[in-house]
């Protein structure tokens, strides 16, 4: 069972690693095309920002990892319980003091233990993806409405992944950005 637990937590990280490379991937694409129009138009305003600092200090992704903490912490909470009962019971069993009863309980009790904590390994795994997709759609509108709102032609992400590789530090609106998206949370 712990086998089959661990297979799966692998499985899912595999799955969320190739998800992050697949939008990287899809990301790098459209900077480049977006790179091409530019080459080929003129007098256009441009500007720019820290992906990684904007989504580092929105309120949203503190907001969230907060919760998430909450809610992981219950729940270790309820295992570390289970596994002080279980302890108890294991004590009993190893010098042979438990009755067959106690022993059943034991494996009832084993078994519960196990199955929640993959449950929760899971649920964890499935909401912190989901809290990572909102804050990353909530930075995407977001910047959408600030670039207009700054009356800009293109608004990039630098995200450090090198679709953008320099710009000039006047045109770096990471600062407004963050106030802007903090300000609409």
């Amino acid at each position: 069972m712990i086998t089959q637990a661990v297979k799966l937590m692998t499985q899912l990280m595999k799955e969320t690693m190739n998800r992050i490379k697949d939008i990287i991937l899809f990301t790098g694409v459209i900077v480049a095309i977006i790179l091409a129009v530019m080459a080929n138009s003129q007098n256009n305003d441009i500007a720019f920002f820290d992906y990684n600092r904007v989504y580092n200090e929105c309120n949203l992704k503190i907001e969230l990892e907060n919760d998430l903490k909450t809610v992981s912490s219950s729940r270790q909470s309820e295992l570390d319980s289970l596994q002080m009962e279980l302890s108890f019971f294991s004590d009993k069993i190893s010098k042979r003091t438990s009755s067959e009863e106690e022993t059943m309980k034991f494996e009832e009790l084993r078994n519960r233990y196990l199955g929640l904590k993959q449950r929760y390994e899971e649920e964890n795994l499935r909401l912190k993806e989901n809290y990572f997709t909102q804050i990353r759609q909530s930075i995407n509108e977001q910047s959408k409405d600030f670039a207009k709102e700054i009356d800009v032609d293109y608004f990039f992400a630098a995200v450090g992944d090198g679709s953008l590789m320099y710009a000039d530090d006047v045109e770096d609106m990471t600062a407004e950005l963050i106030l802007f998206v903090n300000s609409n949370n």
